[in-house]
């Protein structure tokens, strides 16, 4: 198991930083961000939402890879935006020869082919990195749905009256409907 979590860490490393490095790069390079899309969309409403719409989601999703409850959305949307942006550059390629990469930083450096190839391997990334995050939730799943308060009971001898509630409880296979509440020494 400590080699999944090693290699889920990792993932959500590799996509946090490539995320936020591609999201503040544009943000950085706003001007020359808004020239290159200019140039592919022609000005216009599309393109005003589209420069404010990518560095902000990308910059969303390195910022949901860090809280946790929201680190599966980070990567299905970091799935989804890494196939919309292969499809873009294959679309770019096809019907532009004179491609401008607007990825920000060193990706804009990076050949058409490799760049395509680089987009999957995140993709396909991303698809691990929901895997393991899934069986994460499982495994947490189960621990809660398996916990038990007579554990809690024998850990409350000041509360003899809370310590009998939840033995009760958990006798009467009443598990995790109520939380109990919490002992106050007075």
């Amino acid at each position: 198991m400590k080699g999944k979590t090693l290699l889920y860490n990792i993932i959500r490393c590799v996509f946090f930083f490539l995320f936020a490095y591609s999201g503040i790069t544009k943000l950085l390079n706003f001007t020359e961000f808004r020239r290159q899309m200019g140039e592919i969309f022609n000005s216009g409403f599309l393109m005003e939402c589209v420069i404010y719409l990518v560095p902000s989601v990308e910059l969303l999703v390195a910022a949901f890879l860090i809280i946790k409850p929201f680190r599966m959305k980070a990567f299905q949307l970091g799935f989804v935006t890494m196939i919309l942006f292969t499809i873009y550059i294959i679309l770019l390629t096809f019907l532009s020869h004179d491609v401008p990469c607007s990825c920000g930083g060193f990706l804009e450096r990076i050949p058409t082919g490799i760049h395509i190839i680089f987009n999957i391997s995140f993709a396909a990334l991303a698809l691990v990195g929901i895997q393991l995050e899934k069986k994460c939730n499982d495994k947490m799943d189960k621990i809660v749905n398996n916990f038990t308060y007579k554990n809690l009971a024998q850990d409350l001898p000041s509360c003899p009256d809370q310590a009998e509630v939840l033995q009760a409880t958990y006798q009467s296979g009443l598990l995790n409907q109520e939380k109990p509440k919490t002992c106050r020494k007075e």
